[in-house]
């Protein structure tokens, strides 16, 4: 019995370094995402500061598409409706 609880203890051991190992490695990855969200923030920052216009133009933009593209797909969805009526 004892060689099993001796091994049983090593396993714990080599279990809780493993965890640890892991919790330190997702916590490094975690700081990396959140430093690269802050530059890209502070990037998304000044390209507004600099060229309002041109960041106003492409919100217009995206919400024209935006708008094709549901039309679009209502469309679509009434023709199918049409064709199962």
């Amino acid at each position: 019995m004892e060689d099993g609880e001796k091994r049983a203890e090593e396993l714990g051991s080599e279990i809780d370094e493993n965890i640890g190992a892991i919790l330190h490695e997702a916590e490094e990855r975690f700081r990396q995402g959140a430093r690269v969200l802050n530059d890209l923030g502070q990037q998304a920052r000044e390209i507004i500061r600099r060229q309002p216009a041109a960041v106003l133009a492409g919100v217009a933009a995206l919400g024209f598409v935006s708008g094709l593209l549901l039309r679009r797909a209502v469309k679509e969805e009434n023709r199918q409706w049409k064709t199962r009526v």
